[in-house]
């Protein structure tokens, strides 16, 4: 359970002194309004809420981000002006990470976007459209970001991720120019659910937290409904991940969110032992070693087909899966540069993922098993 800073209850004592927009605060199950996500916490009261980002990047430390998101009529105390302030709904924002459209567009505000990192990676039509009617403006990568274009946008918010601490460099120089910017943790998520529950922060921003709980709740319950249909299954197929880059393979960890799915899909995950939520580096030989009897090999990263993986390495003819054709990859909703929908529209429906992934291990459980994410490569 999550503690939460004194001045949330001198919040209290002072709203309740003010303007009559948030004279009374209500909470909204504050202690269990987050059900997942462990990178994010969100305490609801009336006319503002105060938000929590507790892992900004991958060995992180203490490092934190608070915010408060406040509705434009409603007063701020002082003991609140420590935080961050967003002044809600916001109305223009710029995207570093496709897994941010994801969001927005599920919640309908895919128009707010102005500014996307990189104009090609992105699946939405809406998007699209905008970007070749010139509502959209390609604000490049870090770190080589294109500031005079964010500028000119002037944006409510910046959304950013960090995969480590040089994150804070762009924070800075957007901060000088008077640019709030979020760094969005959904990709350290270890659940699946948690990673689709951060449908909640966006809506917050919008002021559209009813559409943003019921998307959710949606979510939630075809995701567990999924799970039940394998939680006493006698056989687990045994399940390698991912693709070697160069002469290392980036194994997900045993507590990892990929991890997760494979385990709620009623999989056996080779490397379910592993103690760790991100990405492990192992040789080659290693993972040739322990994945020799795997059954079903997924998310095989960029592979479009069976001569595609033999011609990166022949070696792989030693997996069963391989041999078996039983190879499946997340890459079956690519636009023409290569973006993937699963990284985008997929982070929100971690339910059709889960479907697809149990129609593959276990296919004949699941009443529609046409694949979403997911292709059996040929």
């Amino acid at each position: 359970m999550k503690l939460f800073p004194l001045y949330t209850f001198y919040a209290f004592l002072l709203l309740s002194c003010i303007k009559k927009d948030v004279k009374e605060v209500t909470y909204n199950n504050p202690s269990g309004y987050i059900k997942y996500a462990s990178t994010l916490n969100i305490q609801k009261y009336k006319g503002y809420s105060l938000v929590e980002i507790s892992k900004l990047w991958q060995n992180a430390g203490n490092e934190k981000m608070s915010l408060l998101f406040a509705g434009a009529d409603v007063q701020i105390p002082d003991s609140l002006s420590d935080l961050t302030l967003i002044r809600t709904p916001v109305n223009s924002v710029v995207c570093f990470s496709t897994t941010h459209i994801g969001y927005i567009a599920a919640l309908g505000k895919t128009d707010i976007i102005k500014g996307v990192s990189g104009k090609d990676l992105f699946c939405d039509p809406v998007l699209k459209r905008n970007l070749n009617l010139g509502k959209v403006a390609d604000v490049g990568y870090p770190p080589s970001v294109d500031y005079e274009t964010i500028l000119k946008i002037m944006p409510d918010v910046v959304f950013l991720y960090g995969l480590e601490s040089s994150v804070t460099g762009v924070m800075k120089r957007l901060a000088d120019a008077g640019i709030v910017s979020v760094v969005v943790a959904d990709f350290l998520e270890m659940h699946p659910l948690g990673k689709a529950e951060w449908i909640k922060f966006f809506a917050g921003l919008f002021d559209a937290g009813e559409k943003g709980d019921s998307i959710f709740e949606l979510v939630s319950e075809n995701y567990l409904s999924f799970k039940n249909t394998v939680e006493n299954v006698c056989y687990k197929p045994k399940i390698l991940t991912g693709l070697p880059w160069k002469d290392t393979w980036y194994m997900a960890g045993g507590k990892s969110f990929t991890a997760r799915f494979i385990e709620d899909a009623g999989g056996d995950y080779l490397y379910k032992n592993n103690p760790s939520d991100e990405y492990i580096p192992l040789s080659l030989e290693t993972v040739y070693n322990t994945s020799a009897s795997a059954d079903i090999w997924i998310n095989c990263g960029t592979a479009l087909s069976m001569d595609d993986l033999y011609a990166r390495d022949q070696r792989f003819s030693v997996i069963k899966a391989f041999r078996t054709e039983q190879v499946y990859n997340n890459n079956a909703r690519l636009n023409q540069a290569g973006g993937n929908d699963f990284w985008e529209s997929g982070v929100v429906r971690a339910d059709l993922i889960l479907r697809d992934m149990i129609t593959i291990f276990h296919p004949g459980r699941l009443e529609n098993e046409n694949l979403v994410y997911y292709r059996k490569l040929e």
